[in-house]
């Protein structure tokens, strides 16, 4: 057969599908078996002649063809489906878009609907407030009609008593000036006789004057001379008196040096254990910085390691994939050849079957790639969670450590507060030893030298009105019209952070008493010969000087009364901010009630014997009743665990002093009706000394500013006889608008207290 006819026969040979493209028949084989390279036709096994190349170039062409037709295929396949998800994705995204918009409209209208209901809700509170205040107003209203209604009917009543009183005493005058004529007559008549009697005494009484004239030279003779030796004996105690002040002086010089040596070492101990702290605080800051480098350098490390890797991969897959390009290179330069030169069958075989294994390398390529970059990833997300994890770690430790050291430093500062109120404790204690026993001294002084103030009596606060009733502990009780009034001298509680103390006997037979501080400051109190405070006031460290109280101000001769009239108060302000419970109350009102003005306007000052001594006047300044503290039956100890409840009231104070250094705040003591009037006198005023001296010992209070007074069972806050809590109280209020300031004392212009 010639090679036309075998051209012709392969024409008229059917079209093989293309999954059978590049895979020649059976047939095909046997017919391709042997070739002649000479161009010259060789009969095979079959006995038909194959191998002419423009064959095989034919058949590769059209294999070509198919081949690029397939791809246009897969590549329209592709674009149809590249533009159906596109198609997808623009109809997902609308109805997102439709979505958003609709939750957007549904969140207004919520929002719509919510400021609706809200705005409802406004106008009802407000509705209901309006109706409380209208409600509340018309209350006050009543009641102050009530006050006003009542007021006059006690007005009437007074003037109907006092018309009555009057009549009384016009009768009583008209019978009197009737007994005083009979008694006129009667007189006369008696003074005749008694003249005759006189003039007969007369004579007798001249010879007893003569008598009693003697007598009394010999008195004086022995009274001048009791006197010389009383003199004598007083110098004689004087020098004891004052070698004792110096020896007091002297112990008090010693224990203030070794007070502040104490001091000093408690310092400097103070000082070690800061920096102590501040060296360890800076030690774990530099293990922590180290520890954090050396994190950085690992987290370096592996991300540089991690970079090295990915090179080399990209590295390793650069060097295959020019392996099998250069190799597929080879591939098609080699079947180029075959097909120039006109391969057999065996040929078209391995080209095939090579061209399977590198399709196969590529897939095998590809996933491999795939798994890489994953893997990389996978590491990479792992590698951010350890960082994170490492990250809170050492947040966690330095919290811990933070906590640590605030922990030891809060440590440090309860050891050194409770170093500092056991030394101030021990050094009080010492320092009321010392006092009583000059206190025990100079009031037996003063028992055995009255005669030497009698003179003085007229000017007293009290002025002869008052009888002592009782002295407890250095607190003396005097009766005033039926009115007890305790009064002390010399508080224990002045001696505060004292460097020392001073007592002088001033010309007019009073004393003055001067406390200095640690900061230079002076607390003056000037005493009667009576031991009752006339004045109080502070020189500060820069020389100022504050009047706490003044007890005889230049007008005290015209008011000199201790019992005045304030007329009725009236409280415009409401209940609960006038009588404030700590308990109940928010902070901001205990703040705003130490600092609170009268509840009305005053027409004048007043001592504070009379503030002390009159309920009416008290009562024009708010007051706070202290019910987070309870007192036991009979007691006026406070728990330790109840100290901290004092802190809102003891803070308010403390900022109401620093702010004016004369305020003046009242702790009134109480109790319940359990037990005699006197010892629950005495009970209620030892429950006030207690509160006022926890306000000054842990709240640094100075002890001129808080006076104390107790008032027994007079002012009971539940109205019963047997046991209460309620009434076992203890009530504070700032009296400073109430107190005369004024430096001059009456009838002493000329004394120098200075």
């Amino acid at each position: 057969m010639t090679s036309w006819a075998v051209i012709a026969a392969m024409a008229a040979s059917p079209v093989p599908a293309a999954a059978d493209i590049g895979r020649p028949s059976a047939a095909d084989l046997n017919t391709l078996t042997v070739q002649d390279w000479n161009g010259t036709a060789v009969p095979g096994d079959s006995g038909v002649f194959a191998g002419e190349p423009i064959v095989v170039a034919q058949q590769d062409q059209k294999q070509e063809e198919r081949r690029a037709k397939a791809r246009e295929e897969r590549q329209k396949k592709n674009q149809a489906q590249q533009n159906d998800q596109k198609k997808q994705q623009r109809q997902a995204e609308a109805k997102k878009q439709r979505q958003a918009e609709q939750q957007k409209q549904q969140r207004q209208a919520d929002a719509q609907k919510q400021r609706q209901a809200d705005a409802q809700k406004q106008r009802q509170a407000d509705a209901q407030k309006q109706r409380q205040a209208e409600a509340q107003k018309q209350r006050q209203a009543e009641a102050q009609k009530q006050r006003q209604a009542e007021a006059q009917k006690q007005r009437q009543a007074e003037a109907q008593k006092q018309r009555q009183a009057e009549a009384q005493k016009q009768r009583q005058a008209e019978a009197q000036k009737q007994r005083q004529a009979e008694a006129q007559k009667q007189r006369q008549a008696e003074a005749q006789k008694q003249r005759q009697a006189e003039a007969q005494k007369q004579r007798q009484a001249e010879a007893q004057k003569q008598r009693q004239a003697e007598a009394q030279k010999q008195r004086q003779a022995e009274a001048q001379r009791q006197r010389q030796a009383d003199t004598q004996q007083q110098r004689q105690a004087d020098r004891a008196q004052e070698q004792r002040r110096e020896a007091a002086r002297e112990q008090r010089q010693q224990e203030s040096n070794q007070q502040r040596r104490e001091n000093r070492e408690a310092n400097q101990a103070q000082e070690q254990r800061r920096e102590a702290a501040r060296e360890q605080r800076q030690q774990e800051n530099n293990q922590q910085r180290r520890e954090n480098r050396e994190a950085n350098r690992e987290q370096e490390q592996r991300r540089e390691n991690a970079r090295e890797q990915r090179q080399q991969e990209n590295n390793q897959q650069r060097r295959e994939n020019r392996q099998a390009n250069e190799a597929q290179e080879q591939r098609r330069a080699a079947a180029r050849e075959n097909r120039a030169n006109g391969g057999d069958r065996e040929s078209l075989r391995q080209r095939m079957e090579r061209d399977r294994r590198t399709e196969q390398a590529n897939r095998d390529q590809d996933r491999r790639q795939r798994l890489r970059e994953e893997r990389r990833q996978e590491i990479a997300r792992e590698q951010r969670q350890e960082n994170r994890e490492e990250a809170r770690r050492r947040d966690r430790r330095e919290e811990q450590r933070a906590a640590a050291i605030r922990d030891r430093r809060e440590e440090i500062r309860r050891e050194i507060r409770q170093d500092r109120r056991d030394e101030r404790r021990d050094w009080v204690r010492e320092e009321e030893r010392r006092r009583d026993r000059y206190r025990d001294w100079e009031r037996d002084y003063r028992r055995n030298n009255n005669w030497e103030r009698a003179a003085w009596a007229g000017l007293g606060v009290f002025a002869g009105a008052a009888i002592v009733a009782a002295t407890t502990q250095g607190r003396t009780t005097y009766v005033v019209d039926g009115r007890p009034l305790i009064v002390d001298e010399y508080p224990e509680r002045f001696y505060w952070r004292a460097d020392n103390y001073n007592v002088r006997d001033l010309n007019n037979g009073w004393t003055e008493s001067v406390v200095i501080r640690e900061d230079g400051s002076r607390v003056v109190t000037v005493i009667d010969n009576y031991g009752v405070p006339i004045r109080r006031y502070r020189v500060l460290p820069g020389g100022q000087s504050v009047t706490l109280f003044n007890n005889m101000p230049v007008w005290w001769g015209d008011d000199s009364s201790l019992d005045v009239d304030v007329g009725p108060v009236n409280v415009g302000i409401p209940y609960d901010r006038y009588i404030v419970e700590p308990s109940r109350a928010p902070v901001q009102v205990v703040y705003d009630t130490v600092t609170a003005e009268p509840v009305q306007q005053l027409d004048r000052a007043y001592t504070l014997n009379q503030v002390l001594y009159n309920e009416d006047l008290r009562a024009l300044m708010p007051r706070i009743d202290v019910d987070t503290i309870t007192f036991r039956t009979g007691s006026a100890d406070i728990d330790d665990s109840e100290i901290g409840s004092l802190e809102t009231l003891g803070v308010a104070i403390e900022e109401a002093v620093n702010a004016n250094p004369s305020e003046v705040f009242l702790i009134e003591g109480h109790t319940d009706a359990v037990g005699s009037a006197e010892s629950n006198l005495t009970l209620s005023d030892a429950r006030a000394e207690s509160v006022a001296q926890i306000l000054t010992e842990y709240f640094e209070i100075p002890p001129e500013n808080l006076v104390t007074q107790g008032f027994g069972e007079q002012f009971l806050k539940e109205d019963t006889a047997g046991d209460s809590r309620i009434n076992r109280r203890v009530t504070v209020r700032r009296i400073t608008p109430l107190l005369a300031n004024d430096d001059q004392i009456a009838g002493l212009e000329d004394q120098s207290f200075n």
